[in-house]
């Protein structure tokens, strides 16, 4: 029998110079990727500082100085005492929907609430004593709303660098208006006339005084003014116009309610917040600030890459929509439905995430400001007491002038049409610009001081 001897595999071994190879090979591509990196970043960052050049160039660059200025402490403390407020139970939140179903109000809410207030329909006694309790808690904090109704106020900035803008008060604030809007209505429906108004007239300073910058706190400004546009009214129709004293005071608010928000200015707001939270990301890796924070690679470096070209997208998308702002509101919404329409080059930057908050800002601001001056146009042909300010019967034709020139924010004059003596339909054109009698896409307000 042979002696046979195992023969070493060739392979078990890499050659020193193989080795070599490979190792050089792969510190190449980490060079190579860094090289890559560097170049995409760099690049991305000189279109970022281009784009903001020329906004900066046209006036329309990011600007710390839009920040609202700091608020007394006063109003802080009101806006802290109406933030830790505690709210009212869903009963006596249903209670005061009811109320304001009651006047023309909708009633929002989810199924339950919606169901808790049908419960309440058939049940008065349930009812008014749930409403006595209602205003008995607002009260707690009618100090507060007085304090912010006299005050201009916003949140404050609590961080600048990254720059950080407090705005847990915008919902509660919200809520509370529109608490105070059905107990608004409960004092009409219980015929104190005048305390409705007050009630009104403070929902309506809140919303005027609010001075917060940025996309989230103008929207919510917004919301709230079409609460006013739809409340008021509905008080009218109930106890009539406001005395006079009231209604000089509402005068005022109303006429800077009927202004446009300024959406670019809240735009580049949000712009220079987003900079400096990019910039802390790219420093510190503080992707808390960032939303929506850049994906997470395995590779370094394509985290840094994404980063920088949702930064350059980001800013670019904001400069289309500056630029666009510029153009009449109908021109506006047309251009903002093609950017729209336009593939999105990011999925983690969609331009629907800027494109359609200033789209709905810009339509439904204009309707919610129609029917702000289609009301102070009916509380002037009303007059300022219990009776119309034209004696026994509202004018055929509206007078001239009246509030000056009473063209709606559509561009066109305000119809009237008077159906009895003392009813009649105030309206305007809508968005598609035809003249639909108060139908259709029209903005109106029916008017009737047929009282019981």
């Amino acid at each position: 029998m042979s002696d046979v001897r195992p023969v070493p595999h060739p392979t078990r071994r890499l050659p020193f110079g193989l080795a070599v190879l490979v190792l050089l090979g792969g510190l190449s591509t980490l060079a190579s990727g860094e090289l890559l990196t560097r170049f995409t970043v760099d690049g991305e960052r000189l279109r970022t500082e281009r784009a903001l050049a020329e906004l900066a160039q046209a006036g329309l660059g990011p600007s710390a100085t839009l920040a609202p200025a700091p608020r007394p402490q006063e109003v802080l403390d009101a806006l802290q005492a109406v933030q830790s407020f505690r709210a009212l139970s869903s009963s006596e939140a249903a209670a005061l929907a009811l109320a304001g179903e009651k006047i023309g109000l909708e009633a929002g809410g989810d199924v339950a609430f919606a169901a808790r207030v049908d419960e309440l329909r058939d049940q008065a006694s349930e009812w008014e004593a749930l409403l006595e309790g209602a205003r008995s808690r607002l009260g707690e904090v009618e100090g507060a709303l007085k304090v912010l109704a006299c005050a201009d106020w916003s949140g404050a900035l609590s961080s600048r660098d990254p720059l950080e803008v407090d705005e847990e008060h915008l919902y509660p604030l919200y809520e509370l208006r529109t608490k105070l809007c059905g107990l608004a209505a409960a004092e009409a429906l219980a015929g104190r006339r005048d305390e409705a108004w007050r009630l009104g007239l403070l929902v309506t300073e809140l919303t005027r005084r609010q001075r917060d910058a940025g996309l989230l706190a103008i929207s919510v400004r917004q919301a709230a003014t079409d609460l006013c546009a739809r409340t008021l009214p509905c008080l009218l129709a109930t106890v009539g116009p406001p005395p006079r004293e009231l209604s000089e005071a509402l005068a005022p608010a109303l006429a800077e309610l009927a202004q446009p928000l300024d959406v670019g200015a809240a735009l580049r707001w949000d712009l220079t917040c987003a900079l400096s939270a990019f910039r802390a990301w790219e420093e510190r890796g503080d992707t808390i600030f960032v939303y929506p924070p850049p994906a997470r690679h395995k590779l370094p470096f394509l985290q840094r890459i994404e980063f920088s070209q949702v930064r350059t997208h980001f800013v670019e998308l904001n400069g289309q929509l500056l630029r666009t702002l510029r153009l009449p509101t109908r021109e506006a919404l047309a251009r903002l439905a093609e950017l729209r329409a336009q593939p999105e080059r990011l999925a983690e930057m969609p331009p629907r995430m800027l494109i359609d908050p200033v789209s709905n800002l810009l339509r439904e601001g204009l309707e919610t400001r129609a029917r702000i001056q289609l009301f102070r146009v009916a509380l002037a042909l009303c007059g300022s007491d219990s009776t119309c300010g034209y004696g026994a019967a509202l004018p055929v034709e509206l007078p001239d002038p009246l509030l000056g020139d009473p063209t709606s924010p559509y561009g066109a004059p305000v119809r009237w049409a008077r159906e009895t003596p003392r009813s009649g339909t105030l309206w305007c054109v809508g968005l598609d610009g035809r003249d639909e009698q108060g139908q259709g896409d029209d903005v109106g307000l029916k008017l009737n001081l047929n009282r019981q």
